[in-house]
C-alpha cells in the first residue's frame, strides 16, 4: 500500500443518509432541514444507503433525482447504492426484465460504485436481488472481488469504507429484517474495512466490533430512516443522519436526529473512536504435559 499526501489542515467529513422513501411517506419538511444542514456541515461526501424511493415509479424517481440534484450543489462527491424499495415490487414483468432501468435513468447508472477521495476510499455495493433474498440482501464473488481490489489499491492512511442497503446479520435485531449472512471478510478478501455504512432497518445504531483474528477494530453504523416517516424500533416516529469525520487514529461519529419542535436536526449521540489501536488477540493455551 502506498501513503497518502494530506493536505495541512485537511479533515475528513462525509455525511451517511438512508432510506429517504420518496413517495407517499416521505416527509418534505424534514427532506428540506437535511438540505440545510448538508449546507451548514460543509462535508466533502454524501453516502446514500438505498431505499430512495417507496416504491420505485418514475414519478418518485423524479422527486428523488431532484432532491439529489440540490444536494449535489452542497457536496463534492454523492455516492450512492440501491435499495430493495428502488426496484419495483407489484409490476411484476418490468421485476422480471429490467427491474433497475429507473434507478439507472435517475439515480445512477451503475449499480457498484467505488469513489477513491484524498483521504477516504468508498466501495458501495448493490446488495438488492429482484427475485431472491429481496428483504435479507445478497452479494456476489464478483462484489467481493471488486472490494479487495479497490481496498488494496487504497492508500494505508485513507479511511476504508464499505456501504450497501441491507445490514449483516450483526444488525439483526427485527425479525421481518434478517441481514447479509456473510463475514465482512469474505467480502473485502481480507483487506482493511474500518466503517460499513447501511440502511434497511429505519433504526440507528454504532458498533465498535473487533475481528477475531487479528484484533483490528471496525465500525458497523445503520442509519436511521433520513426523510421518511417509517421509523422504527427506538427511532418510531424519528428521522436521522450519520455525520462521520477525522481519521482512522480519531474518528468522530455523531448521529443527528430531527427535532420536530425545532425544526432542525440536532446532534444527540457522539463517539470518538481509534480504529488504529488493535484490541488483544486471546491466544488458545498450550496444552500442560
Amino acid at each position: 500500500m502506498r501513503r497518502s499526501l494530506w493536505k495541512k489542515g485537511s479533515v475528513m467529513r462525509l455525511v451517511h443518509i438512508s432510506d429517504l422513501h420518496f413517495g407517499p411517506l416521505y416527509d418534505a419538511e424534514v427532506g428540506e432541514s437535511l438540505l440545510l444542514c448538508l449546507a451548514a456541515l460543509k462535508a466533502k461526501t454524501l453516502v446514500v444507503s438505498g431505499d430512495m424511493t417507496q416504491r420505485a415509479t418514475r414519478s418518485q424517481f423524479i422527486e428523488a433525482s431532484a432532491w439529489l440534484k440540490r444536494s449535489s450543489q452542497l457536496v463534492e462527491n454523492i455516492v450512492v447504492c440501491p435499495g430493495n424499495h428502488d426496484i419495483p415490487m407489484f409490476r411484476v414483468w418490468e421485476r422480471v426484465l429490467q427491474p433497475f432501468h429507473l434507478y439507472q435513468e435517475y439515480i445512477h447508472p451503475d449499480l457498484d460504485q467505488v469513489f477513491h477521495g484524498t483521504d477516504v476510499t468508498i466501495v458501495a455495493l448493490n446488495s438488492v436481488r429482484p427475485w431472491s433474498r429481496l428483504v435479507q440482501g445478497k452479494l456476489s464473488h464478483k462484489q467481493f472481488l471488486m472490494t479487495a481490489e479497490s481496498f488494496k489499491k487504497s492508500d494505508e492512511d485513507k479511511l476504508h469504507v464499505l456501504a450497501f442497503h441491507h445490514p449483516l446479520i450483526t444488525f439483526q435485531r427485527q425479525d421481518h429484517h434478517p441481514g447479509l449472512d456473510v463475514p465482512w471478510q469474505k467480502i473485502s478478501g481480507g483487506e482493511r474495512v474500518d466503517l460499513v455504512l447501511t440502511g434497511h432497518l429505519h433504526d440507528s445504531e454504532v458498533q465498535l466490533m473487533h475481528d477475531e483474528a487479528t484484533g483490528k477494530p471496525m465500525l458497523l453504523i445503520s442509519c436511521g430512516t433520513s426523510a421518511s416517516k417509517r421509523g422504527r424500533g427506538k427511532d418510531a416516529g424519528r428521522n436521522s443522519f450519520n455525520l462521520i469525520e477525522g481519521s482512522r487514529r480519531d474518528l468522530k461519529v455523531q448521529t443527528h436526529y430531527f427535532d420536530t419542535k425545532e425544526k432542525t436536526f440536532v446532534v444527540t449521540d457522539d463517539a470518538r473512536f481509534d480504529l488504529c489501536k488493535n484490541q488483544p488477540v486471546m491466544k488458545p493455551l498450550e496444552p500442560v504435559s
